[in-house]
């Protein structure tokens, strides 16, 4: 589960005007991070939740809680991959 950026774009106004300050007040917590698409960078399969949580401003408010799934590659691809770095005296 982590905070990030709201899907309304008046929130996200307000989050982008904040989070420096939020960074100082939070311990180093950014409140305007997209969240799901920086996870959806680095693995291939997502399920998430986006939701408000309660009793909190929208501003901070804002929370994604999911699974993400790192991408396979076959063993055969690794194995490719390893043989040609090391014809070229790379270290795998």
């Amino acid at each position: 589960m982590e905070h990030g950026l709201s899907d309304e774009p008046n929130i996200q106004v307000w989050q982008n005007r904040l989070n420096s300050l939020n960074k100082v007040i939070g311990d180093g917590c950014n409140i305007n991070r997209d969240i799901k698409q920086l996870v959806l960078d680095q693995f291939e399969k997502l399920t998430v939740e986006q939701f408000y949580a309660p009793k909190l401003p929208k501003i901070g408010g804002y929370l994604y809680k999911g699974i993400a799934t790192k991408c396979e590659r076959s063993l055969h691809s690794i194995n490719e991959d390893a043989e040609m770095m090391g014809s070229r005296g790379e270290t795998p």
